[in-house]
């Protein structure tokens, strides 16, 4: 506990000198989370994720906090906010589609996360708007009708471009998803726990983390 204290000294002094530093802010909240001192550390982090909103560790961390020191209600509130980041931050660049299409889902649905069953969208298909790479691989396969062969060397190579980006998103929105299965279960809500996490799973089917969860849904 010392030690904590002793860190926390220092992270305050250098918040002095750069009160935006995204890294120092993280860690002070992690360090005050470490005391129990939630209400401090979500001052904090909510400092650190208006600075910062597209920064998903933060809103990870603000998350947790949120869990603990509040209830899973406001935890989904911020997931749902952290799924519109993830949508408003790799919409141009997604070049497959991967999931059941329940974050559009989720995102067309005007009320809380807490306020419904994800079953009851099962029905529902949202507008679907093509994102601007669809919109130009579609305008590329339209030139090479046209154009000849040229063309299609541009559209097999456009789209594994953004991949290595990609992966990284997947991961993240599957991450996003397995929080939420997260808040479901100690809501008791196991089915949405359980269709969070098959999301998750679809998202990133190899995820250490997302096969652990699954096993404290079923086994459980």
């Amino acid at each position: 506990m010392g030690k904590i204290s002793d860190a926390l000294k220092w992270t305050r002094k250098a918040l002095t000198l750069n009160p935006t530093d995204s890294n120092c802010l993280q860690l002070t909240t992690l360090l005050l989370s470490a005391q129990k001192q939630y209400t401090e550390a979500l001052a904090v982090c909510d400092v650190a994720a208006n600075e910062w909103p597209d920064d998903f560790g933060l809103c990870f961390v603000k998350a947790q906090l949120e869990r603990v020191a509040i209830g899973s209600h406001k935890a989904l509130r911020t997931s749902r906010v952290m799924l519109e980041t993830w949508k408003a931050k790799y919409h141009e660049d997604v070049d497959e589609v991967r999931g059941s299409g329940l974050l559009d889902k989720v995102l067309w649905e005007k009320r809380e996360l807490s306020q419904f069953e994800l079953a009851s969208l099962s029905g529902r298909e949202p507008p679907r708007t093509s994102s601007p790479t669809q919109s130009s691989m579609a305008l590329s396969s339209s030139r090479h009708d046209l154009a000849g062969d040229a063309q299609s060397v541009h559209i097999s190579i456009t789209p594994s471009v953004a991949k290595p980006r990609m992966a990284q998103a997947w991961s993240t929105q599957a991450e996003i998803w397995r929080l939420i299965a997260k808040c479901y279960l100690e809501m008791d809500k196991e089915k949405d726990a359980a269709m969070s996490l098959d999301e998750a799973r679809l998202l990133d089917p190899l995820s250490p983390a997302g096969l652990c969860q699954n096993g404290f849904v079923w086994g459980g």
